[in-house]
């Protein structure tokens, strides 16, 4: 999300007008969820996708033909099997997408909606289908986007885009392990830091698409609090590294806490956090042995293990499988909030 609007910022900064594409919801096996985007300039640079490929023909089509009196379109396709299959697909589905023209008085709201992500808060932005305005509320209260309608038989006429917080990966120790672990979480999409006080691990070399810090971890983490977007992960070994990152994770809403090590040192590790005054109820929330149980032997399987588990974390607790239709609300309703969502 975060470079499709900037690239949707710096064209509308520069005085051009730009096209903001947006998956509003999907049915079968569509190749990308609700609320995937695309930003599409008006000389033929694109940035994002919509579904892998099957249809971003179409979508710049029609995209073109967008101008500022004729500012948005909603699309139904069907991917038929046999463009499903060239993307990887076992079958064929159904995708509906939102072309919305926007014009560089919108700028402010798209900066508002890059600043939100920036600073890990959840918002909403307000699409209007009508006059293609744009305007950035805080909160936000839907996993996907929401079509709003004047009433129930009326043509939608704007459409709510959440803005939230990629997921933020925090991983204790320079390890050989966080050496695969990092960049396989970037390809998700998954900002990654890497915090280790030992200096000669930190100099051992950058780790790829990762921010490496040298400090201790219970010190960084009073600087930068671990939100319910966060997961973390301690690699070292070291009961005084990991326990100090594990004190303060424990103390935070991160939807993902995980230790390395086999059962009888974990077994120990939770012994030393029951003396230090941790129940079980927190207890229970470290992952230990970290990682889904596959059998990993190797550095970069064991890496493997420990980013599916903390998919399957996520889209579990904080973003659940994606709806079979769009959302739509009716002239006079608001959109159901989801407890918890509003940051």
């Amino acid at each position: 999300m975060h470079q499709e609007l900037a690239a949707l910022h710096d064209w509308l900064v520069a005085g051009d007008s730009a096209v903001l594409g947006v998956v509003v919801a999907t049915w079968g096996s569509a190749p990308r969820q609700p609320g995937s985007l695309m930003a599409l300039h008006g000389d033929g640079r694109v940035v994002g996708s919509l579904s892998g490929g099957c249809v971003e023909g179409s979508v710049m089509a029609e995209a073109a033909r967008l101008t500022p009196g004729d500012r948005a379109l909603l699309l139904d396709f069907s991917v038929s099997d046999t463009d499903a299959f060239a993307v990887g697909l076992a079958c064929g589905g159904q995708l509906q997408v939102a072309l919305i023209c926007l014009g560089p008085e919108n700028a402010g709201a798209v900066q508002a909606a890059l600043t939100a992500l920036t600073e890990r808060q959840g918002a909403t932005l307000h699409l209007n289908l009508n006059d293609g305005s744009a305007r950035l509320e805080s909160g936000c209260h839907s996993h996907t986007p929401v079509l709003w309608k004047d009433s129930a038989r009326a043509a939608p006429t704007s459409l709510a885009l959440p803005i939230r917080p990629s997921p933020h990966l925090v991983i204790v120790g320079a390890v050989h392990i966080a050496r695969h672990l990092a960049p396989m979480a970037a390809r998700c999409d998954w900002r990654t830091t890497v915090l280790d006080p030992r200096g000669a691990f930190v100099d051992s070399g950058p780790i790829p698409e990762a921010t490496l810090v040298e400090d201790w971890p219970d010190d960084w983490l009073a600087a930068h609090p671990l939100d319910r977007h966060s997961a973390l992960v301690a690699l070292t070994h070291e009961p005084r590294i990991d326990d100090a990152a594990l004190w303060c994770a424990l103390g935070g809403p991160a939807f993902y806490i995980g230790a390395l090590g086999g059962r009888k040192s974990h077994a120990r590790r939770l012994e030393r956090l029951a003396g230090a005054g941790f129940d079980q109820d927190e207890l229970d929330r470290i992952h230990g042995p970290v990682g889904l149980d596959i059998q990993a032997a190797t550095p970069a399987e064991i890496a493997v293990s420990i980013q599916a588990d903390m998919i399957r974390a996520y889209r579990t607790r904080i973003v659940p499988r994606r709806p079979d239709r769009a959302t739509e609300n009716p002239a006079g309703e608001t959109a159901e909030k989801t407890p918890g969502e509003t940051s």
